[in-house]
Parts: C-alpha cells; sequence; structure tokens
C-alpha cells in the first residue's frame, strides 16, 4: 500500500515527518508524491496558526468523500491542541501523539491493517505512553540531500500566553546530548552542509 504525508508548522513538524517516514516505510508502505494514489494518508499538523488548521479541515474533508469510491485510512499527528484533537478525532481514523509513533505499526493492526512490522509490534509488551526518548530513537528519512533538522529538546514549561508548544507537545524534555552528538557525526559522515538544531 502507498502513502503520502502532508506537513504543516515550523521545522520540528519537517523533523517529526522524517521519522514518521521511516516507520512507514519499515511497516511496508511505500511513499508517494500524489495523494490521490494512497491508501495511507496522514497529516504532521499544527494547531499554532489557524490556516493550517483550516488546510487539515479542508483535506480530511475531500478524504472522507473519497471513502465512498476507495480503501483509505487517515491520520493525524503532530502539534494539536486539545480542542482541536477533540474534533479530529471525530474525523480522522487514527489521531495519536508524535511520542507514540513507534506505537504505530500496533495500533494500525488492531484498526485492522496487517503489516510485517504490526505482526512484530504485537509480540512485544510496548507500553502506549511510550516516552519522547524513544521517539527520539527513530533514524529519521531525511528528505535533503544537504540540510538535515535535529532535534534537542521537546516541549516546553514557560506556558507563555501567547504560545500553544506545552499544550501540544507536553512538558519539557531534553534529549541526552550524546544522541545529539552522535546524529550531528552521522550527518557531517552523510556530508551534510546545514544542520538546524530544533527545540
Amino acid at each position: 500500500m502507498k502513502y503520502h504525508l502532508i506537513t504543516l508548522g515550523c521545522q520540528m513538524n519537517i523533523s517529526d515527518s522524517e521519522r514518521t517516514r521511516t516507520v512507514l516505510d519499515e511497516m511496508g508502505y511505500i511513499w508517494t508524491d500524489h495523494e490521490e494514489e494512497a491508501g495511507l494518508l496522514g497529516v504532521i499538523a499544527c494547531s499554532v496558526r489557524q490556516k493550517a488548521i483550516d488546510k487539515v479541515y479542508s483535506k480530511i474533508s475531500m478524504w472522507n468523500k473519497q471513502k465512498n469510491k476507495r480503501n483509505l485510512i487517515t491520520f493525524l499527528t503532530g502539534c494539536i491542541l486539545p480542542d482541536d484533537k477533540e474534533q479530529f478525532l471525530k474525523l480522522f481514523d487514527l489521531v495519536f501523539p508524535m511520542s507514540e509513533l513507534k506505537q504505530f505499526p500496533e495500533v494500525l493492526n488492531q484498526y485492522g491493517i496487517v503489516t510485517p512490522a504490526g505482526l512484530r509490534a504485537m509480540g512485544n509488551s510496548m507500553h502506549m505512553n511510550e516516552s519522547i526518548n524513544e521517539f527520539w530513537n527513530i533514524t529519521p528519512y531525511y528528505t535533503s540531500p544537504f540540510e538535515a533538522f535535529v532535534p534537542i529538546q521537546n516541549g516546553c514549561d514557560k506556558f507563555c500566553t501567547f504560545c500553544a508548544v506545552p499544550y501540544t507537545r507536553g512538558r519539557e524534555v531534553s534529549r541526552p546530548s550524546r544522541e545529539i552528538l552522535e546524529e550531528v557525526k552521522n550527518l557531517i559522515e552523510k556530508d551534510i552542509k546545514s544542520i538546524t538544531l530544533l527545540g
């Protein structure tokens, strides 16, 4: 089955999207640039900008209409405010936080889609409330041959009145420095010219 992802928002969401592609590739799905060819459609969402949320509503409305004509599974993850998540739960087949990305094979299997990775996941005693540290261990599918985004922390403890991050990504968690340095070292060895640290 082919899949297509739409990534909205900041560079952190781009980085999340690259890890999502790794997980989907390992599940046996095949990337397509054309969403009309895909049987699995996902959005890496951004609740920070209303324009991005409007685009999510537009896409899911169109996709749900297409379900009358073809088999289609939709999912949503990324930066999602609680109020937005409540609405999207009614519209998407699957909605999950990015920290639970490694559970995706198991979740899809429970939804009725069996993949080789899903069968392996069933045999593991993994918990749905997986930490962001396990998410960081997913090697990204870098989409650029010269530029890479490397997350160094997730979430925030500041709760500024103008910012949604503590509500969409949770409390602040720092990534271990050895993991950051290892990822950067590997990128340099791959001749990546531009590395952006995200947090």
